[in-house]
């Protein structure tokens, strides 16, 4: 169990970070990574407090809250302001060089660092922005800022969410003014699955601006599209973030509105713009396979799934539907191929379409890759002795080769069988010796094992 405290107190009230002793996180990955950042930070913050503190000596503590500032300040506070223009303007990408050339030049202002954290979190570089929030939570620890960054993070980690999301939407709520708080509050109300209140706090956010930051009306679309199913008013926004950021992204995002509204062939013609900019992202190209499938075009289905294995083939769910899309085309054999390679993936999702499927005759690999799966999956859930000892009989009746029966012997002995695994792994050496070779050694130490239990169980 983690327990982290770096001294100063945040707005809270509580020592930094992030009130871990009230929270007790537990040793876990995501516990780790943020064990990680904050110590990085750690070494960040010392860094940058030296500047900080300098910045605050020739000013006052914020360069955004007195009307006597400094050059520094005075850079800062400019920046901040003109980062929400362009925001209002729809203009993200100049916001956020805005804010980054604001911290080269100001390093001691909270809301520049907040700024900073929360439009790298819009983007989905959540560990960036957890950098960011945890410098901030160190540097400035009774701002709202920081309490708000300090919410973020618990949000992040999986931390009393409810309770955790109904707080930063108070603190949102008292300060209306806060442009990036509500932003923040929005982004992890999408977060949380909260599509009312994250549908809410973004049309807040918009009536703010002219247009719109591209972030804020991509993931509105995602709530009206995934949550909603508000899909007309999805595409205005839609419509608005491609004209934008014409990106992979964007487009995958309209190309997906379009298909819950039925409109396949428009939704197809996105997605080949789409491919053209991310011809490498193998996710793009099984989504426009599940929208070709929908259509009733198989073929066409087959290609781009076959694309995207060629992309990532350790990806269980893509040698699925070539599965589904072999079952359509009458091609039963390349089916039960699929299926082998999605089991062996540790995807069991049709495991028995092969079974139900007339494979008899045919050929005995798909019976001999179950087999495989059943006896000898390293993933105890994937496990049965039962049915993998039927695949094993199955496959030594069509197969004539050494692996379909060292497999059945292992399926014998699964079972506790090992009078019939002795037998079968006899055959075995035999066949070995047929050719004047000697037995490989892991099938000498079964016949080892399954020989002195054979003995036990007489």
């Amino acid at each position: 169990m983690i327990f982290l405290t770096l001294g100063k107190p945040t707005a809270s009230g509580h020592p930094i970070f992030p009130n871990i002793g009230k929270y007790k996180i537990m040793n876990n990955k995501n516990s780790f990574k943020l064990l990680l950042i904050i110590c990085v930070c750690g070494l960040f913050c010392s860094c940058v407090s030296l500047d900080a503190e300098q910045s605050r000596a020739s000013g006052t503590k914020s360069g955004l809250h007195t009307d006597d500032m400094t050059p520094d300040t005075q850079v800062g506070h400019d920046a901040y302001v003109l980062s929400i223009e362009r925001l209002s303007e729809g203009k993200q990408g100049e916001a956020e060089s805005l804010i980054d050339e604001g911290l080269v030049v100001f390093q001691g202002d909270e809301k520049l660092w907040f700024a900073k954290g929360v439009l790298r979190r819009s983007r989905w570089a959540k560990d960036e922005a957890m950098c960011n929030f945890a410098q901030l939570v160190h540097e400035f620890p009774l701002t709202v800022e920081a309490r708000a960054a300090e919410l973020s993070l618990l949000l992040d980690q999986g931390v009393d969410a409810e309770n955790n999301l109904k707080k930063l939407i108070t603190l949102s709520r008292k300060n209306t003014a806060d442009f990036y708080l509500l932003w923040l509050t929005a982004i992890q109300c999408r977060e949380q699955k909260n599509g009312p209140q994250g549908h809410l706090h973004y049309t807040k956010l918009l009536k703010r601006c002219d247009v719109g930051p591209v972030m804020v009306n991509h993931t509105i679309a995602n709530i009206l599209t995934e949550q909603l199913k508000h899909y007309d008013e999805a595409m205005t926004h839609r419509r608005i973030a491609v004209s934008q950021e014409s990106r992979g992204w964007s487009l995958q995002g309209m190309a997906n509105t379009l298909t819950s509204m039925g409109c396949y062939e428009e939704s197809c013609a996105v997605w080949e713009k789409c491919l053209a900019t991310s011809p490498d992202n193998d996710l793009y190209w099984y989504q426009w396979g599940g929208v070709l499938y929908m259509m009733k075009q198989y073929e066409q289905a087959l290609e781009k799934y076959t694309t995207a294995i060629q992309l990532n083939p350790e990806n269980g769910r893509y040698f699925h539907q070539v599965a589904l899309c072999h079952k359509k085309l009458g091609n039963h054999t390349e089916m039960a191929d699929s299926l082998y390679r999605e089991l062996a993936l540790g995807m069991s999702g049709d495991a028995e379409l092969l079974a139900s499927s007339p494979l008899n005759g045919v050929n005995g690999s798909a019976h001999f890759g179950l087999a495989r799966v059943y006896i000898l999956s390293k993933d105890p859930a994937f496990r049965d002795p039962v049915k993998g000892l039927r695949y094993a009989k199955s496959a030594c009746e069509k197969i004539e080769n050494f692996g379909p029966l060292d497999v059945l012997s292992q399926a014998y002995a699964a079972n506790g069988m090992y009078t019939e695994a002795v037998e079968v792994t006899e055959r075995v050496m035999e066949r070995w010796e047929s050719r004047g070779k000697k037995a490989p050694d892991n099938v000498m130490l079964h016949y080892r094992e399954y020989t002195e239990k054979a003995e036990e169980q007489n």
